[in-house]
């Protein structure tokens, strides 16, 4: 009994130790768990916080956003374009523009300018030619002098013959211990046949009118250049057309030179229309004439320039009424759109007539305040719609400053 007893006690302290480590335990755990309780009650209420805080912000932003929103609305004005013709008449004896009978006063102008171009020949003409050149002759036969009349034929080492073409008077020759020391003097010859092969180098020639006698060994010639000019065949030269030809390019080339010379010297302020130009060409000079064996020739002339000038500012004043009575109610004419060209179709006695072509763009009076007031408040759909209809606009362009805007501001 007694050691059942001890058992039992043992038993019943072992029970208790256990107990109070389960209740240990427990005790932990009830810690841990409201530690837990507790950060996860923060955590919740630190969600909540910054949901209302991001839902504050946005609800702030947006507001702000649609408090300031705006729309940018561009609008494009229906430009029309119109051109109008209307004659005038220059007067050079006229002292004030009269623009009910369409009449203004001119001036008239003179000037001259020269000029020249060269051209090529096209003309062709056969060539028979004849070699030509200089013969020095010498004597060494005496002292007296000898006479060679003109045509006296001289004959090359090669046998190419040619004559004399004035008559010359070779001197005698010197004596020196009693040796003769030939004189010599220079003629001039010229091939007895047309033809290149003449055009022979430097040669000795002998005179076929002494052969047989003593004088032909001791009359003799020598060149020292050769012989030029020999040709058979054909050469360029100057024709009728080319000379034609010429005067046309040089007429051409002289009026656009002139022209832009003239309207260099208008004074400022006034107009030199191309046609209100006459020209006439003085002067004319030709190196050549037709007929003349030359590959080039130069032509050269005056031409005297008349024109009538005009002062802009009339026209100007005159084109800005003809065309605004043409603008229709309720538009006006766009700034610096105004441009007059001129066209003169008559010139006498110094007046002339001059079509004017006037062009401008008119542009619709749109009052912006106007529109501001009934796109206002208004959805961009209807603002589309009403903008869309206007027939004085051209185009239009709606950008909102949100994206998610779908009516105007006030």
């Amino acid at each position: 009994e007694s050691i059942i007893s001890v058992r039992n006690e043992i038993s019943i302290g072992k029970n208790e130790s256990v107990n109070y480590e389960i209740q240990e335990q427990e005790k932990k755990e009830e810690k841990i768990n409201e530690k837990k309780k507790a950060r996860f009650s923060f955590r919740k209420i630190l969600g909540i916080v910054l949901a209302l805080l991001i839902v504050i912000s946005l609800t702030v932003i947006f507001g702000y956003f649609q408090k300031t929103a705006s729309v940018s609305i561009k609008v494009w004005p229906r430009i029309e374009q119109k051109i109008l013709s209307e004659e005038i008449t220059i007067d050079t004896k006229l002292a004030s523009p009269d623009f009910q009978n369409k009449v203004f006063p001119g001036k008239i102008t003179n000037d001259k300018i020269a000029g020249f171009m060269n051209f090529s020949s096209t003309g062709k003409a056969a060539s028979l030619a004849k070699a030509k050149g200089t013969i020095t002759v010498y004597n060494a036969f005496s002292t007296s002098s000898q006479v060679l009349l003109a045509q006296t034929r001289f004959m090359s080492s090669d046998g190419k013959l040619f004559r004399s073409l004035r008559r010359v008077t070779i001197p005698g020759a010197t004596s020196n211990k009693g040796k003769l020391v030939p004189v010599s003097i220079d003629a001039q010859v010229e091939a007895a046949e047309s033809g290149a092969e003449y055009n022979i180098g430097p040669s000795t020639f002998s005179i076929p009118g002494f052969v047989s006698t003593p004088k032909f060994t001791a009359f003799y010639g020598k060149s020292q250049n050769p012989m030029t000019g020999g040709a058979e065949g054909q050469v360029l030269q100057v024709s009728g057309g080319d000379l034609d030809g010429a005067r046309n390019s040089l007429a051409e080339k002289l009026r656009a030179d002139g022209l832009k010379y003239a309207q260099e010297k208008t004074p400022q302020g006034y107009i030199l229309a191309d046609k209100a130009v006459s020209f006439d060409m003085v002067n004319e000079n030709s190196s050549a004439k037709v007929g003349n064996n030359t590959d080039t020739f130069k032509l050269s002339a005056d031409i005297k320039i008349r024109g009538i000038i005009f002062k802009e500012s009339d026209i100007n004043v005159f084109a800005r009424k003809i065309a605004e009575a043409q603008i229709p109610k309720a538009s006006n004419m766009q700034e610096k759109s105004l441009a007059v060209n001129y066209s003169v179709t008559d010139k006498q006695d110094g007046k002339m007539t001059v079509v004017l072509k006037i062009s401008f763009k008119v542009v619709p009076d749109i009052n912006l305040q106007e529109l501001k007031k009934a796109v206002s408040r208004k959805s961009l759909r209807e603002i589309n719609m009403l903008l869309g209809d206007n027939i004085q606009l051209f185009k239009v362009e709606i950008n909102p400053s949100v994206f998610w805007l779908r009516s105007i501001p006030g």
